[in-house]
């Protein structure tokens, strides 16, 4: 990317565009001043949806600078938007798309997102997804999963089901309680490890019987590294929220060898998981499904078989979908 000509890419923090007008145009007065000073031909944008970038991408297109539009939304979960708010998102959308110069989608529900808001458009799509350090994950299987394994107390022998987020309602961890404890005596050797915090942290500790206090852990909100070697630890990720535009847990644990179950809204899960290959597909809220899939993921050597499958799709993903040559594609277009 350093050697990429005249491109900046941009991603503020909340507090810096959204607490005022004002302040939005005295950020985007030094953002487009530092433009001009180096002849900046290509802006990637993170996000559309506040005054600073509204005005960056009129700006932009007022003195023939390249906007590529990118963004984490995906196509599911559009139906909530209704009414005036439906309307206005539209309208802006439709404006955004005859400002600027293409589309950075994550993967293919991102690039539905744009294609349902924008209506006709002919803008070019360059995939530009999230990504996290998958060297570092794959690192993690030695020493640090056998402290972790110490730390907290984890059976050797037996075999884990994990889930990774933060403990609120969407991500629907009541659901993934309930559904173990309806396989917990038809599966003896598995447990469940909860990684992550929330505000719903006490009441679903209040959901685990006495009987399985032992096979469902909570281990907290843990770091980077952490994380990485309790992917080490597990042996399968469930991970079935009734929305999410990304996940990049999807990606991590992938990257861990890990065979996944996970809803189909989830923009990641859409590209990262293979059904039957290297792990489920369900429907949102939906218990029954999220047994069933608990049940064949962990019968036999299922999940063995689907994590060894991992890499070959994490090798496929990135092989159309690599963030740098997206952005590398783009600039060599228009930069």
């Amino acid at each position: 990317l350093t050697r990429l000509p005249r491109t900046v890419f941009f991603e503020f923090e909340a507090n810096e565009h959204k607490s005022s007008c004002v302040k939005a145009r005295k950020l985007v007065s030094k953002i487009t001043d530092y433009l001009q000073a180096h002849e900046i031909k290509m802006v990637v944008l993170n996000g559309y949806a506040d005054v600073a970038r509204i005005l960056i991408i009129r700006w932009a297109k007022k003195h023939g600078v390249h906007v590529l539009l990118r963004g984490d939304s995906n196509i599911h979960g559009q139906e909530k938007v209704t009414g005036i708010r439906r309307l206005f998102k539209g309208l802006v959308l439709r404006w955004v798309s005859r400002q600027i110069s293409g589309l950075m989608p994550m993967g293919r529900c991102g690039q539905a997102f744009f294609d349902h808001w924008m209506g006709a458009h002919n803008l070019p799509s360059f995939l530009c997804p999230y990504e996290p350090d998958y060297k570092y994950i794959r690192a993690c299987a030695g020493q640090q999963s056998a402290n972790l394994i110490q730390k907290y107390q984890l059976d050797l022998d037996r075999k884990r089901l994990m889930f990774c987020g933060r403990l609120i309602d969407i991500k629907n961890v009541d659901l993934i309680i309930e559904a173990f404890k309806r396989i917990a005596a038809q599966r003896p050797q598995w447990d469940l490890v909860i990684a992550g915090s929330g505000e719903l942290e006490d009441k679903l500790k209040k959901m685990v019987s006495t009987e399985l206090a032992s096979r469902i852990k909570f281990v907290g909100f843990l770091q980077f590294d952490q994380t990485a070697a309790c992917y080490a630890a597990c042996h399968a990720l469930v991970h079935p929220p009734s929305y999410e535009p990304w996940a990049l847990v999807i990606n991590e644990a992938v990257a861990a060898g890990l065979p996944i179950i996970s809803t189909d809204v989830v923009g990641a899960a859409n590209e990262l998981i293979e059904p039957d290959v290297n792990g489920l597909l369900i429907k949102p809220n939906d218990v029954d499904a999220l047994t069933d899939a608990k049940l064949k993921i962990t019968e036999g050597d299922t999940a063995t078989r689907m994590g060894q499958e991992a890499a070959h799709v994490l090798n496929r993903w990135q092989e159309k979908a690599d963030p740098v040559m997206g952005i590398v594609n783009a600039a060599a277009k228009f930069a």
